[in-house]
């Protein structure tokens, strides 16, 4: 809680602020994970509301990689580009993601496989894998808009990796793009 001047009070959650502890008049309350401002008048609180928890697009790669010589083991497909491309996620409050992505085996005759892991831990429980895919992983659109977010990544906020192999190391897939959304 903070005086900013005439008697008037700001809290906010991160501080460990709650409405139970502002007791003075004139105060304003902003919760940014539960999205409400609340303010204090004549001993009573007003909560709006100002915006809506709702699901989103939380991270898009749009440009064409070929990963040559994919190799049977999973190594990142974006692996110069950044330093791996590291794709940021808030995961606080959602309980699925979905997952697209826009894949040519560019005439690989392997089966080729996907995952999305924790970037710090690697090895851990992949967030999506091929199976996760409606089709399993095949040329063009792979998508599933209904993927329950693994224990390991709830509550998640930190980067995640796209790792990918062949059963053919030879292969040499084409990827056109990925898109992660989040889902309450």
């Amino acid at each position: 809680m903070q005086h900013i001047g005439n008697n008037v009070y700001l809290g906010w959650k991160s501080l460990g602020d709650s409405t139970d502890t502002i007791t003075s008049d004139k105060s304003v309350y902003i919760s940014v994970e539960e999205g409400t401002i609340s303010t204090r008048n004549d001993g009573s609180w007003n909560t709006i509301t100002f915006g809506t928890k709702s699901d989103q697009l939380a991270a898009s790669i749009t440009f064409s990689i070929t990963k040559s010589n994919i190799g049977t083991s999973y190594t990142y497909v974006y692996p110069d580009f950044y330093g791996n491309v590291p794709i940021g996620l808030d995961l606080k409050g959602f309980s699925k993601i979905g997952f697209v992505i826009f894949w040519n085996k560019n005439n690989g005759t392997g089966r080729h496989d996907i995952k999305l892991v924790n970037k710090a831990n690697p090895l851990g429980t992949p967030l999506v894998t091929s199976e996760n895919m409606e089709s399993g992983l095949v040329n063009g659109v792979n998508k599933n808009y209904d993927i329950i977010i693994p224990s390991e990544f709830e509550n998640f906020r930190g980067e995640v990796a796209l790792g990918a192999k062949s059963t053919v190391g030879t292969d040499s897939p084409i990827i056109d793009g990925l898109f992660i959304y989040t889902i309450r």
